[in-house]
């Protein structure tokens, strides 16, 4: 397995200190192996979108559309909340 090591100024290697039962490594390992996963899905998501023949007006008409259709189901489901 390989190392990284990243240098600290001192203000934030004082705050990380301060939670020393935090561990930093796996804390990074997360991080990367989710930004790993947002890239592949942002990878997915241009391609899809290059293929699209929607404008920019068509998108904001379909999401207007989907949230009132969500807005008037959740009213149905949960009247008490309105």
């Amino acid at each position: 397995m390989s190392s990284i090591i990243v240098p600290l100024d001192d203000d934030v290697k004082a705050r990380v200190d301060k939670f020393s039962w935090v561990s930093w490594s796996e804390v990074a390992r997360e991080v990367l192996a989710r930004e790993e996963v947002l890239k592949e899905q942002l990878e997915v998501f241009r391609r899809i979108v290059s293929k699209s023949n929607l404008s920019e007006k068509d998108a904001l008409e379909i999401g207007r559309k989907v949230k009132k259709a969500m807005h008037t189901r959740y009213k149905t489901l949960y009247p008490e909340a309105y």
